[in-house]
């Protein structure tokens, strides 16, 4: 059951080709907890590709814009579109209900557009600040997507759902508190094996991205008075980029 639970996990988070899986309530309820695994699998495939680049000299620049641009094909853009379409709602500064109607667009609309400009520029310019830094780059590919994703599993746990109907409702109605001390059993244990490389950096990175997507979804609450499918989405993307801006100043000024 772990494992057919943790596969439709990743059939809805990520772009892995682990075939469709039935949306039957006991299948799908419960897989909050699995959000962590999906980000050490995103972050591990990525690093896959960043081996390679590096045996092959590629330009910091190059195979920074590489990287992330696996990071959105391997979530298949979904946190990404989250962020854009939340940003869109947020921005308009209308009231709450016509934020969610403007989030349910799907159209991008200015803001979202910009939004999503700038995270993608942020990660590119960070990762390409720690390219040829080979430890700490592997070390931020893995732990920052997988504590990403605590962070929404994070907003899933703690937070009302907006809507009265939405995909990820069941998300919340079927996520308890006690998943995010067993959400966090596996990103812990592989932070602890990468300290034994650089305790420091990894002490330092890992507030650094849970901090910032606890912040946002706390935020994004008091804005629309609990979560949606897209602010779960942009918590991780705030968190994710936040996370690796701030690996990229660790990495280079201590």
């Amino acid at each position: 059951m772990i494992i057919s639970k943790l596969m439709a996990t990743l059939s809805y988070v990520t772009s892995l080709p682990v075939g469709k899986h039935s949306s039957s309530e006991d299948l799908i309820s419960g897989l909050g907890k699995y959000l962590p695994i999906a980000g050490i699998l995103i972050g591990a495939l990525t690093c896959a590709c960043y081996v390679p680049l590096v045996l092959i000299q590629a330009p910091d620049f190059v195979g920074a814009a590489i990287l992330t641009t696996v990071l959105i094909v391997l979530s298949g853009g979904l946190h990404l579109d989250g962020l854009m379409d939340t940003a869109d709602g947020i921005c308009s500064h209308k009231d709450r209900d016509s934020m969610l109607e403007i989030m349910k667009d799907s159209r991008v609309g200015n803001f979202g557009a910009i939004t999503g400009i700038l995270s993608i520029l942020l990660k590119t310019c960070a990762l390409a600040a720690i390219f040829s830094l080979p430890v700490k780059a592997l070390a931020a590919l893995i732990l920052i997507p997988c504590w990403a994703r605590w962070t929404e599993l994070y907003a899933i746990a703690n937070f009302s759902y907006a809507r009265e109907f939405g995909s990820g409702k069941i998300w919340h109605e079927t996520t308890k508190k006690s998943d995010l001390l067993i959400g966090a059993l596996i990103p812990l244990t592989i932070s602890v094996f990468f300290t034994t490389y650089d305790a420091f950096y990894v002490a330092a990175i890992i507030p650094a991205a849970i901090i910032p997507g606890i912040i946002a979804s706390h935020w994004l609450n008091g804005k629309l008075k609990g979560q949606t499918g897209d602010t779960y989405g942009a918590v991780v993307e705030v968190s994710e980029t936040i996370g690796l801006v701030a690996a990229s100043v660790v990495a280079i000024y201590f």
